[in-house]
């Protein structure tokens, strides 16, 4: 993921030095404006190109996900306009059950061994709504999706509260040192027990 944030950035490097040279071209080809005019207008286009700057690896990075998972959000949201018309034992709906099951007790398994939440909370657990906040707000940054469209699909959680997640998620310093703790987290690990709503 580094190499592609760097790959980015020497990019935007790239188109920047270009439009620079797009514009320098234009108004040296332009016969009409004298020299004064020509150097006030050298000044401002290099005065503007000093304060530009490539985005950042977070910007870059952030971009490519939102980019990557847009086709998945439109279809998401596809879905969740169709009228759900199924029998209980729909094949569909225990599938997603059971998968739901499996990713609710993979993220906790995660949390467990790297403490995550405790990163990202500052602190250890109040509630087990807490826990589901944190993975709302990392939810929703990474899918693009509204507070609302990820509280949807959280029903324990409000809008509120997943705004409120948004903002924890949003804490680069933070999400950096928790995404750390992951990369460096020896297999195993400790096991946690939620706290009653």
């Amino acid at each position: 993921m580094v190499a592609v944030g760097v790959d980015a950035k020497l990019t935007d490097w790239a188109r920047l030095y270009q439009e620079l040279l797009g514009e320098l071209a234009r108004l040296v080809s332009d016969s009409e404006v004298s020299n004064e005019a020509m150097r006030e207008q050298l000044l401002s286009l290099i005065q503007a190109h000093r304060a530009r700057r490539p985005r950042s690896r977070a910007e870059i990075v952030r971009a490519r996900l939102i980019a990557g998972v847009r086709p998945v959000r439109a279809l998401l949201k596809a879905l969740a306009r169709l009228p759900w018309q199924a029998a209980p034992a729909h094949p569909l709906l225990e599938a997603l059950g059971v998968l739901r099951g499996l990713y609710e007790r993979d993220i906790l398994g995660v949390d467990a061994q790297v403490r995550f939440r405790w990163i990202m909370l500052g602190g250890e657990l109040r509630s087990a709504s807490e826990l589901l906040m944190v993975y709302a707000g990392i939810l929703a940054h990474g899918t693009a999706l509204s507070a609302a469209e990820t509280a949807r699909m959280i029903p324990q959680l409000s809008s509120a509260s997943v705004r409120a997640a948004m903002k924890w998620a949003g804490d680069e310093r933070r999400l950096a040192q928790a995404c750390s703790a992951i990369r460096s987290a020896p297999p195993g690990g400790e096991r946690i027990s939620l706290p009653r709503t």
